[in-house]
């Protein structure tokens, strides 16, 4: 599972077209499924938590990326077991 990182607006960024590379180079190398998790802000909503959890400075900005990866497995795992998990990235 990766996680895919639109613009707002839900159009592609650099990273996002990254990342949509990097499921195919995984998708040739793997017979593994490879999942496309939407992240659209992850990272603030962390943010969010860590600051609502105590954590501030350097704490904070620490583990901000941390907390956010945890959030975006977390929404995946949740949405999967829901049966409204994504279908596996079939490629261009």
């Amino acid at each position: 599972m990766l996680g895919l990182p639109p613009r707002l607006d839900g159009s592609d960024s650099e990273t996002t077209r990254q990342v949509r590379n990097m499921a195919e180079s995984l998708k040739r190398r793997t017979s593994l499924p490879v999942y496309l998790q939407e992240e659209t802000l992850s990272t603030w909503d962390a943010q969010r938590r860590l600051r609502e959890a105590g954590q501030k400075g350097r704490s904070l900005r620490a583990r901000k990326d941390q907390a956010a990866a945890a959030a975006i497995l977390e929404t995946f795992l949740r949405e999967r077991e829901s049966g409204r998990c994504p279908e596996p990235h079939q490629g261009e």
